[in-house]
């Protein structure tokens, strides 16, 4: 009895050490995993908006957002960001996320200029097949695809082979769904703008 005693207290002690090393590891890891999200989050507003000199947070009402956003596809959008150069403003980014990707969600920032033509698409979080739905991020010709235009576009669409419209986007190569789910996400965002951004209004 004294033994299984003894062993039960070295054990709980063990245990309890061990989620103290625990729990103090977490609490280490925690402000640098925060800081590495914030500059991953900084870098992709200059992507989308390489001009800007600074980019401040706006308030935005999230319901109406994501009613928006429903109305185009399975998207939520996360973020309002207004870019600004100059003190100016120089557009707007909005972070959304698409739960249609091939292997779920996919988080990305939209640039988007006071005309709302897109100027970028940075990617946050994918996880998509490699070689395939991987290449919305890392192949640039395709996310290139959502700025060529010289015009605003109001609504992408996807297709198969041969966009010959600005409001063309060409599928990724075996990476169809991927291609619709970014597609979708942005459409979202140019809608947010349009609805709610569109004049400097927010």
């Amino acid at each position: 009895m004294k033994g299984i005693l003894k062993h039960t207290g070295l054990l709980a002690i063990i245990t309890i050490v061990a989620g103290l090393a625990l729990g103090l590891v977490h609490e280490i890891t925690l402000k640098p995993i925060a800081l590495a999200k914030e500059q991953q989050k900084q870098e992709a507003y200059q992507a989308v908006i390489a001009d800007a000199d600074s980019f401040d947070e706006v308030d935005f009402d999230e319901k109406e957002a994501n009613d928006i956003a429903a109305s185009v596809g399975k998207c939520t959008i996360d973020e309002v960001i207004e870019a600004k150069k100059g003190g100016e403003s120089a557009g707007y980014i909005i972070t959304v996320t698409d739960g249609e990707g091939y292997a779920g969600n996919i988080q990305f920032a939209v640039g988007i200029d006071a005309e709302g033509k897109v100027t970028g698409v940075s990617f946050l979080s994918i996880a998509e097949s490699p070689g395939l739905g991987m290449n919305a991020r890392d192949d640039a010709s395709f996310t290139e695809q959502y700025t060529k235009a010289a015009e605003a576009v109001e609504q992408f669409e996807v297709v198969k082979t041969g966009a010959s419209e600005d409001n063309q986007i060409n599928a990724l190569s075996g990476a169809t769904i991927t291609s619709k789910a970014v597609t979708g996400g942005v459409n979202a965002a140019l809608a947010y703008f349009s609805q709610v951004l569109k004049g400097g209004a927010a």
